[in-house]
């Protein structure tokens, strides 16, 4: 199938990362409602396909029927996430949502270019505001998985820790060393980590409401997912500057340097031990650039 040979040639991680929600989805989590699973799938598989990158090499190849090559993936792979979901069960809407399924296919590839322009982000969130401006759909789409995650902490928890990796690419791209030395002259360090948890705490009201709403007794599971939040940011942030370099363009972190990063802000005071003496390399760092730092 081509979709697995795009795997295969080293597709978008986002696309892996989807599929990786999938299942976790099948075989953890039962959501209230059945039918949500049928949104949950569609949005997933609309990232999948607005993520495609050989969709105009099918087109080549397969002429006039590439839609329906497109569409027999795709419907083979959805029928298969609910065939092995215990928690579902067939019924007339699972065949409506085959026609979505098919209008997905129709669907350009998202480029990035973005019809508004997030003035409601300020300069100082650049990273975020870029980040959003190029994968706005995806960011719209992880953040209905949040509100759908609501309602169990498990699927709480467990949708932040797969999520953490997308926060940590927004902090992956070095700015230029104007830019740098711009900000950092008006700013400083801590005023960057706090601007930043301020903006994910704002847009994630909505989250934290609604579990509240639905897990009040539970709500230590809620300041479990606020800590580490948070304390993560504060990480990420001041691993971007301790490694800061004007001629690299980036600094991805390797997944097994995230989930440490994780279990660090879960655990709490490794990330506050340590967080001094970080913000010191980071300053030191940033002197190399900035006057008067």
């Amino acid at each position: 199938m081509q979709f697995f040979r795009m795997l295969n040639r080293g597709g978008d991680i986002t696309i892996l990362n989807s599929f990786v929600v999938s299942l976790v989805i099948i075989f953890f989590v039962e959501l209230p409602n059945q039918n949500f699973y049928l949104i949950l799938f569609l949005l997933l598989f609309l990232i999948i396909h607005s993520n495609r990158n050989d969709i105009n090499f099918i087109k080549k190849i397969f002429n006039k029927t590439w839609c329906l090559i497109l569409y027999i993936e795709y419907l083979f792979l959805y029928s298969l996430l609910f065939l092995l979901n215990k928690n579902y069960s067939i019924d007339f809407l699972f065949f409506i949502s085959l026609v979505f399924l098919f209008g997905l296919v129709f669907i350009p590839k998202y480029k990035g270019n973005f019809i508004f322009t997030l003035n409601y982000i300020p300069y100082h969130l650049f990273e975020i505001k870029s980040y959003i401006r190029k994968r706005f759909l995806l960011c719209f789409v992880i953040y209905i998985l949040f509100l759908f995650s609501t309602f169990h902490p498990f699927s709480f928890i467990l949708m932040l820790i797969i999520s953490l990796e997308y926060i940590s690419n927004m902090y992956s791209e070095y700015e230029s060393k104007e830019l740098m030395q711009s900000y950092f002259e008006k700013f400083d360090l801590n005023y960057k980590i706090k601007t930043a948890n301020i903006f994910f705490n704002t847009i994630f009201i909505p989250v934290y409401l609604l579990y509240i709403l639905q897990n009040y007794d539970k709500l230590e599971f809620l300041l479990l997912f606020f800590t580490t939040l948070n304390l993560f940011l504060i990480e990420r942030i001041l691993i971007k500057y301790k490694r800061y370099d004007n001629i690299k363009k980036n600094d991805y972190l390797f997944i097994a340097d995230i989930f440490a990063l994780t279990l660090k802000s879960v655990l709490i005071f490794p990330v506050l031990l340590n967080l001094s003496s970080n913000k010191l390399i980071c300053q030191k760092n940033l002197k190399q650039y900035v006057r008067n730092k």
